[in-house]
């Protein structure tokens, strides 16, 4: 059995080493950044993916386009300053685009369809709640995309959740992280607080992006 608390850490270590790739290997060649001037909202063009999408104004978009790994564009707050790779299992609140995928486990627990008006046609669109239903996280892949995507790519938004706690259960019965598999259909319940606004912050830049050519 896969124990969730082992998943856990499988993700942070897997995170971990795609770090110490990156670095030891020198495979970030080229990575740019983008910083929109207070007050206003702007839209940031992705050539090398074939997107653009509109930030808030203390926002920082930074990409890297040339990881051999997991290309990304990661978007955040700047005062954030997050150790990289930022990817879909990072703590701190961002949207990030990977237009081929990440080498890592997916994202588990409870999700419903989007409440996100997303511009181009979705193939998947799941939001990640908390107990209370509150929507906390996004999913989202699309079904035509430009050649410098790939199936997997998809994109990733996650907001700050206070108090953020984590329970397994299997039917009624609520077990210990290392009884927890849910590869096999334990099922992981997030609880916490978020606030509304910033997770309309976050609905409003994905619901700008969209395809370029």
């Amino acid at each position: 059995m896969i124990s969730f608390l082992k998943l856990i850490t499988t993700a942070a270590i897997a995170a971990f080493i795609i770090g110490a790739v990156f670095v030891a290997g020198n495979f970030i060649k080229e990575r740019f950044l983008f910083n929109p001037s207070e007050g206003e909202w702007q839209t940031y063009t992705s050539r090398a993916f074939n997107f653009e999408i509109t930030v808030p104004p203390n926002w920082t978009i930074i990409e890297f386009p040339n990881d051999e790994i997991a290309p990304r564009v990661n978007i955040y707050l700047e005062k954030l300053k997050p150790i990289h790779p930022v990817t879909h299992h990072s703590d701190i609140p961002n949207v990030s685009i990977f237009p081929r995928g990440v080498p890592t486990e997916g994202f588990f627990g409870e999700f419903v369809d989007s409440d996100i008006s997303f511009s181009e046609e979705i193939r998947v669109a799941h939001d990640f709640v908390l107990k209370d239903g509150s929507r906390f996280a996004t999913f989202a892949s699309f079904t035509n995309v430009p050649e410098s995507w790939n199936e997997s790519g998809f994109v990733w938004s996650k907001i700050k959740v206070r108090g953020f706690n984590t329970s397994c259960f299997r039917g009624e019965l609520k077990l210990q992280d290392a009884e927890c598999d849910p590869l096999t259909g334990d099922m992981i319940i997030y609880s916490g607080r978020i606030k509304e606004e910033e997770r309309d912050i976050e609905k409003r830049i994905l619901s700008s992006f969209q395809f370029v050519p």
